[in-house]
């Protein structure tokens, strides 16, 4: 297995050897056509592209960012190209996207780019931007480890279509990483950032929003940068977008935006805001969580790419938290607007507490009554209701001159009546002789005991009255007879006078 591994890597170097020695032919090939044929375009031929390449198990050429970037401190870049002094392979590793790596020469099979980390680093993606080269990213490549720069593992093999280009493979544990042309352009290959990715720490510098924002009252934010007043680390909790926390120079490393919590808090997830100055977002930076402002530990390590700045990571305790550049930028200072932290955890028990017991309370002191009380006054039509009609439980529009509506009601005659929360009833009020003080708009049960009690008395003096009644027809029937032995005497006293006259006759 030695020998053959042995072989492999001399196979490898061979054919390495041949594809620098047809890629430098056909550099000179290109250059000598370049000086005879007129130029085009700044291209100098076309040179047909290499067709789609396997993919290997795992891999994905078009991957997504995720994870935390490696720290890039100490690690050495090179290349096998015509890279010049101002596009070196160092510029690619320098924070800053305004320089770059590039080729300077059409992409060839054999080209490489090669980056030695100083010791073993464990990664599972690669990232190679070159927003400000659009047209210079690798057409055709294959990614490779080592841990001694003599044998090389293919982690992945990719055909690319723009930038930036993401690759992800299964997690290496390895020392170097190169980026070896497989196919040809007529384009420079040019990198204005490269950089390798690890999703073992649970970091993520492209997190989306989610959790729950921790209040900032009491918070204090410093920093060690040259900001203004205007420009202060206070305006990033103030909670207004106007205002905002700006470096007031240029981006360079360990500039630092620190806030102190008071009492240790819990969080997974901080934000970063710049929707007002977006070119202003960190290019490069790591998140550090302390409990006594003097022991940091890292939670994240990240390449900006754009506002807002989301990150995750495991579930934090701590009191302090700060934001350090690791980059550069040579044109925009570093800014925030709003600074805030997320957590993902739970409510606090009391809070749950508090909302799961009060609704059972409530339920329990209310529903009795309801229940309970309806048997006492919801009958339906109970007792009678003259000229009129009965209807069951819940308020429905009077059609008659009597009815009986809905909980807690009793009849009425001559009139209507509502239970708790009435309608207006058509007549206004009850009619009757015996319901004449119920009110129609009453917002609560309209027959109680003291109008039953006044019924009472009403009928006891209609029982009064009846019997006076009586006694009055009496004395009308001792009236009457009397009056017609009266008449009737009148009668037989003309008849007497009649009977005289015919006597006289």
């Amino acid at each position: 297995m030695t020998h053959l591994r042995g072989r492999m890597t001399h196979l490898r170097g061979a054919r390495r050897w041949r594809l620098a020695t047809g890629a430098a032919l056909l550099t000179s090939l290109v250059t000598a056509a370049a000086f005879l044929a007129p130029s085009t375009s700044g291209n100098l031929v076309t040179v047909p592209e290499a067709g789609a390449q396997t993919v290997m198990p795992g891999t994905n050429c078009s991957a997504s960012l995720a994870g935390t970037s490696l720290d890039r401190s100490g690690w050495v870049a090179s290349t096998n190209s015509n890279a010049t002094g101002a596009d070196v392979p160092a510029n690619a590793l320098d924070g800053n996207l305004a320089t770059r790596f590039s080729t300077n020469q059409v992409q060839v099979p054999g080209l490489f780019y090669e980056v030695n980390m100083g010791s073993p680093q464990t990664f599972d993606e690669l990232d190679m931007a070159v927003p400000n080269s659009p047209t210079d990213y690798a057409r055709s490549y294959e990614v490779e480890v080592s841990n001694n720069g003599s044998t090389w593992t293919t982690v992945a093999t990719c055909t690319g279509t723009g930038t930036p280009e993401i690759v992800s493979f299964p997690a290496q544990t390895a020392k170097y990483v190169l980026v070896y042309l497989t196919g040809a352009a007529n384009y420079w290959w040019s990198i204005d950032e490269f950089n390798l990715f690890t999703s073992s720490t649970g970091a993520n510098c492209y997190a989306s929003l989610s959790g729950t924002a921790l209040n900032r009252n009491g918070w204090v934010a410093s920093t060690n940068a040259p900001s203004s007043t205007s420009d202060a680390p206070a305006n990033a909790l103030d909670g207004n977008l106007t205002t905002r926390f700006s470096t007031d120079e240029t981006q360079r490393p360990n500039v630092y935006f620190q806030v102190d919590m008071g009492p240790p808090q819990s969080f997974s997830e901080l934000d970063m805001e710049v929707p007002n100055s977006p070119t202003d977002y960190a290019r490069a930076y790591q998140v550090e969580v302390s409990n006594d402002g003097s022991n940091w530990a890292t939670v994240a390590t990240c390449v900006g790419t754009g506002t807002p700045q989301v990150v995750s990571f495991p579930m934090e305790t701590a009191r302090y938290v700060r934001v350090t550049l690791t980059g550069t930028s040579d044109k925009y200072w570093w800014s925030i607007d709003e600074f805030n932290l997320y957590t993902s955890a739970p409510p606090p028990p009391t809070t749950t507490t508090t909302t799961t017991t009060v609704p059972p309370t409530t339920t329990t002191t209310t529903l009795p009554t309801t229940t309970t009380t309806p048997p006492h006054h919801v009958r339906p039509c109970a007792g009678r209701v003259r000229f009129g009609c009965c209807f069951g439980p819940g308020p429905r529009p009077m059609r008659a001159l009597g009815c009986c509506f809905g909980p807690g009601l009793h009849p009425v005659r001559f009139g209507c009546c509502f239970g708790p929360g009435p309608r207006p009833g058509r007549l206004g009020r009850a009619r009757g002789r015996f319901n004449k003080d119920v009110v129609c708009l009453s917002r609560r049960p309209v027959r109680t005991a003291e109008h039953r009690q006044k019924d009472g008395e009403h009928r006891q003096k209609d029982g009064e009255h009846r019997q006076k009644d009586g006694e009055h027809r009496q004395k009308d029937g001792e009236h009457r007879p009397f009056t017609l032995r009266q008449d009737h005497g009148d009668r037989g006293h003309g008849g007497e006078r009649r009977h005289s006259g015919d006597h006289k006759h």
